[in-house]
């Protein structure tokens, strides 16, 4: 299953190859985004640097659960998680936006299924990307852009904006939920179907225990339970947390780790109270 996924993918993906080059020949930056998504898809990264980006150990989402998941697609084909923050407004990984244009870049909504369309989806292309000024592919830094839609989401039960946190550091108390379309075990079989996983949060002195050499920083938050992870296959995708009022916020963008849902490795996500300055005052210059 996995082989089979893994070739399909890779077929999409040398197709948007092809007709980027066609349309592209001249904008280097927009081949070197192309070839980032293929070296992700067939591992040709280092296993212990990957941006992972899928779901171990959950189930299958239900319509309108996640009214905030969207979709980073090109050319129709999706290639990382996004979360909807307001009408035209969406964040996602910095390490998804690295090398692309806005060329053929679009914001699928209001949907389940990874492949095929579904009656309550909404489609926007994106018309800019705002990546953070320090984003480090080596560290993992700053891991967050804001995409700009070319109009505005019409907000329903099937579609709408997560809450961001209230202040910086805000407490989280529970499990968190993730959700992705990627790996949905260790050695890899891709879902259809949006998946979501419950894992606690750790504490930042744990996952850096954990994480050995690899440095987390303090713009980044971990959970970690064994068996259940985000794994290959969806990157910027949400992690909605239980704040102290008991309301869910979004806490993380699922931006790296090291093994998928091993009995030692956190996965660690981008903090997002850490950026609401620097998202309140990105969206405030360009709206």
């Amino acid at each position: 299953m996995f082989l089979k996924a893994l070739f399909i993918d890779f077929l999409l993906l040398l197709a948007v190859f092809s007709i980027t080059i066609k349309a592209s020949a001249k904008d280097p930056n927009e081949l070197k985004g192309v070839m980032n998504v293929i070296r992700e898809r067939i591992h040709w990264f280092d296993a212990a640097e990957d941006p992972f980006h899928g779901i171990i150990g959950g189930g299958n989402a239900k319509s309108s659960e996640f009214p905030w998941q969207a979709s980073f697609r090109k050319l129709g084909i999706h290639l990382c998680g996004a979360v909807i923050i307001k009408e035209q407004w969406v964040l996602t990984a910095a390490h998804c936006t690295e090398g692309w244009s806005t060329n053929a870049i679009t914001i699928t909504a209001g949907r389940l299924s990874k492949l095929e369309a579904e009656p309550n989806e909404q489609d926007v292309p994106v018309e800019a990307f705002y990546q953070h000024e320090n984003y480090n592919s080596e560290s993992n830094e700053n891991d967050i852009s804001l995409l700009k839609l070319q109009k505005k989401l019409t907000f329903n039960s099937f579609v709408n904006a997560a809450r961001l946190p209230l202040k910086k550091q805000q407490l989280f108390s529970g499990n968190c939920d993730i959700t992705g379309w990627g790996f949905i075990t260790p050695d890899g079989g891709f879902p259809n179907l949006l998946q979501k996983v419950s894992i606690p949060l750790i504490s930042d002195d744990e996952c850096q225990d954990r994480m050995g050499q690899h440095e987390v920083t303090e713009s980044m938050i971990c959970t970690w339970a064994e068996g259940k992870d985000a794994c290959e296959g969806d990157s910027g995708g949400p992690m909605m947390c239980t704040g102290e009022d008991g309301k869910s916020y979004l806490a993380g963008i699922t931006s790296w780790g090291l093994n998928c849902a091993d009995h030692i490795s956190p996965g660690v996500y981008t903090e997002v109270s850490y950026f609401l300055d620097w998202i309140t005052e990105t969206i405030e210059k360009h709206s």
